[in-house]
């Protein structure tokens, strides 16, 4: 079965790791000599049973929640504000042509942990066979 959280990695990794965009799980780690305006936070929210057939699972659908962290200044200029809804589609694009799928998109959370960071949030699944 499909390693949900090394494939959101992955993911990630691919198409923002060279902006030095970087992913954590859980929690954001420390990286020495580097204090980045932008990061992102990415957590599981659980693996339920979707389809069903002789009494068993036939596919599960896995949770992901995805937090894309960036500066409060980056929303007092243009270029910042573009920035940000372009890092947001990357995203969306990215995960979607991984097999994710986000029937939302993402909504702004604000600065939901009083850091001095925004947050815009997105809820992903994805479905894989059992």
């Amino acid at each position: 079965m499909t390693d949900v959280k090394a494939l959101v990695q992955k993911t990630l990794d691919s198409v923002l790791f060279q902006d030095k965009v970087y992913s954590h799980w859980q929690r954001k780690a420390e990286i020495p000599g580097e204090n980045p305006d932008e990061y992102i936070v990415y957590t599981r929210d659980g693996d339920s049973n979707t389809y069903h057939a002789d009494n068993g699972p036939l596919v599960k659908s896995a949770g992901v929640t995805l937090r894309y962290y960036y500066h409060k200044n980056k929303l007092e200029t243009t270029a910042g504000r573009n920035l940000v809804t372009t890092r947001e589609n990357t995203i969306l694009t990215a995960m979607k042509a991984t097999g994710f799928f986000c029937p939302d998109g993402a909504f702004d959370a604000g600065d939901i942990d009083g850091i001095g960071f925004f947050a815009s949030v997105f809820e992903f699944n994805f479905d894989r066979v059992v």
